[in-house]
């Protein structure tokens, strides 16, 4: 009988002993829980999360704008060599066109009149005109291929209203590539922003409460995690870095004056 009491005092013993170590243990983990919540560390992470997606959103419309701009330079550049196609075809059929055998200057502009549209092409038509027969529309015909193999070439030459064409689309491709550039600097600037702002949270978050709560028990190692974590991304003694202080504000107000 005397064992029994033994043995049911032991029992309780070790019951309250049990029943301590698992109220240290809980108090433990809610000092872990509240002392990471309360953390710098804590507080950086959810800015850096917050700010890093801002600044995503705000950086598509920018990467947008510049393949806008992108494609308005090339459309410029389309559109260029279009009107000097159209520049030289005007200067060639005002000029070496008369040229041709038969060809005088009246039949000339007869057949500029009825058939030219701005391509040499248009003049294969030549035909319909009173005063052209088959040979001479088929001497056109030959004409408008060695015109159209020379183009390239011709191209490159100088040609009534060259000049003109050249500087009009230049101001315009100026302006558009300054803005471009402009772009580029400024998406360039953001995306090194947001890659170092991912690095220092995904160091930041290396620490959980989990790694508070091994320190809080004499865990060496995660004591000195805990103390890195509580500086953020920079201690409160320092000023705060300017890709931190750039993350933390308004990004929408760089498309200002694109």
């Amino acid at each position: 009988m005397t064992t029994w009491y033994i043995g049911g005092a032991v029992a309780f013993i070790c019951l309250l002993l049990w029943l301590r170590l698992v109220w240290v243990q809980r108090r433990v983990t809610r000092k872990a829980h509240a002392d990471y919540a309360r953390s710098r560390g804590t507080l950086h992470a959810r800015q850096l999360h917050a700010g890093i997606a801002k600044h995503e959103l705000a950086l598509r419309p920018l990467i947008v704008e510049r393949e806008r701009i992108g494609a308005a330079i090339d459309s410029l550049a389309r559109g260029e060599l279009n009107e000097l196609r159209k520049s030289l075809a005007n200067d060639l059929v005002h000029g070496p066109l008369a040229e041709i055998r038969g060809v005088g200057s009246k039949l000339k502009n007869r057949i500029v009149e009825s058939c030219f549209d701005g391509t040499l092409e248009s003049l294969n038509t030549a035909q319909q005109v009173p005063g052209v027969g088959p040979e001479m529309a088929l001497d056109i015909q030959t004409w408008i291929q060695q015109m159209q193999n020379r183009m390239p070439q011709l191209l490159k030459g100088d040609f009534e209203g060259k000049a003109a064409i050249v500087d009009a689309y230049q101001q315009q491709r100026s302006v558009l590539s300054t803005q471009r550039a402009r772009l580029e600097r400024m998406i360039q600037r953001r995306t090194d922003m947001l890659a170092q702002a991912k690095r220092k949270m995904a160091s930041l978050e290396t620490a959980t409460p989990a790694i508070y709560r091994q320190a809080l028990l004499g865990d060496v190692q995660a004591a000195e995690r805990v103390a890195a974590h509580t500086l953020g991304v920079f201690p409160e003694w320092e000023d705060a870095p300017d890709w931190f202080a750039e993350l933390i504000t308004d990004p929408e107000r760089e498309m200002d004056g694109i």
